[in-house]
């Protein structure tokens, strides 16, 4: 075998070498092209599918009738000068507030101050037998943890008992109106007034001393 032939050959293997070479960083770079399209792939799946229950389960409202407009200007700078709008003075509106907003805070309040106001509502016998129902949690308390107590335990039996509450809530819209009425406003029913809970048999659970 000549020199020359052994020369052509040894740089045939090497090229071929460095082929091999170049196909497996091809293969690598391929390999790493489809995990990476694959992961993009899943992604823009996932995000898709959590777009479809979102708008199926809250719903999204389509704008109608909306463009938007792109104004083009001239470069030109603007000779007419705008009219100015009169500004509208408005007068201040002073809203009257009513006398009482919510009516258990309005119930404890008076119940509080005077405990004979209700006994339009709840005459003092049947007052008495509640009490006397609850006598074992009334007895450990002592002045105002002992009111606020009864105050819990009588709105819970009014609010249980329609005609009672019916005539708890007429008491307070009429103070309410008659308050406004004295404002120089006629008063009108809030349909948005709450009932407050009746924690306030439970909330004073510590004994005094």
């Amino acid at each position: 075998m000549s020199t020359s032939f052994k020369t052509e050959l040894a740089e045939i293997m090497t090229l071929l070498k460095g082929l091999q070479k170049d196909v497996k960083e091809i293969k690598a770079q391929t390999a790493m092209s489809t995990e990476n399209i694959s992961n993009i792939y899943q992604t823009s799946s996932d995000l898709s599918r959590k777009f479809d229950e979102m708008v199926n389960v809250t719903g999204i409202k389509t704008p109608t009738g909306t463009k938007n407009e792109t104004k083009k200007t001239s470069g030109k700078k603007e000779t007419k000068a705008r009219p100015k709008s009169k500004a509208v003075k408005s007068k201040p509106i002073v809203k009257k507030k009513k006398l009482h907003g919510n009516i258990m805070t309005y119930f404890r309040s008076k119940f509080l101050a005077d405990q004979t106001y209700f006994h339009s509502v709840m005459d003092p016998k049947e007052t008495e037998e509640l009490f006397e129902e609850h006598e074992k949690d009334l007895k450990a308390k002592k002045g105002d943890k002992k009111l606020k107590a009864q105050v819990g335990f009588l709105y819970k039996a009014i609010s249980a008992n329609k005609p009672k509450m019916n005539s708890l809530r007429n008491m307070m819209d009429k103070e309410n109106s008659d308050h406004l009425k004295a404002q120089g406003v006629e008063a009108v029913k809030d349909e948005t007034d709450g009932d407050e809970g009746d924690d306030d048999s439970d909330s004073d659970s510590d004994n005094d001393e």
